[in-house]
């Protein structure tokens, strides 16, 4: 089966796609991703198929539940994490700032973090209002600037310091009181 499920509060819609007892989940919140749009377009195309017979349902039904199968997707995700890696590795080492051991740790850092508060602001937890995610143009200065004055007041002053401790003005976002931002 294939439903739609909208909750109470109407900000997100998942469709969820059944097969033998098995569920497949997609959540639309927001925008639409370029996975959910290569899904949602092989759903869509595939609606042009003609299912008035049984074989042919269950031909629609496999395109269907096929689209919704995310591990090619979670293959291409850790093959582009492992390359983001290597390339700030990479920079780094060329950079001459730090040794080849520190950037293997600062790169593991970096990216853990990141995909640590990737995942909170999905949950609505960072502050959207002060702008930690606006990406900045292509001068390797501003990138720069970028990384002290959006990413470590992200990581430093507003993770990792208590609400009623900060100079930093955002008062949104939670403090998390772990190791991770330290």
């Amino acid at each position: 089966g294939l439903d739609l499920v909208i909750p109470e509060a109407c900000d997100r819609v998942y469709v969820i796609v059944s097969n033998q007892y098995k569920l497949r989940v997609l959540e639309l919140h927001h925008h639409l991703s370029i996975t959910d749009r290569d899904i949602l377009k092989t759903v869509l195309d595939a609606r042009h198929q003609a299912v008035s017979s049984l074989d042919e349902k269950t031909a629609f039904h496999a395109t269907i539940w096929g689209a919704f199968n995310f591990e090619p997707i979670n293959k291409q995700f850790y093959r582009e994490l492992v390359n983001s890696f290597i390339t700030l590795r990479d920079h780094l080492v060329a950079q001459n700032r730090i040794s080849a051991t520190e950037s293997v740790s600062f790169s593991i850092r970096m990216i853990g973090r990141l995909l640590f508060v990737k995942f909170l602001e999905k949950k609505g937890l960072i502050n959207s209002g002060v702008g930690y995610f606006n990406p900045p143009d292509g001068n390797s200065e501003t990138q720069t600037t970028y990384y002290r004055e959006k990413l470590e007041s992200l990581f430093y002053k507003t993770l990792n310091t208590d609400i009623l401790e900060r100079s930093f003005p955002d008062m949104v976002t939670p403090y998390l009181n772990g190791g991770l931002f330290d």
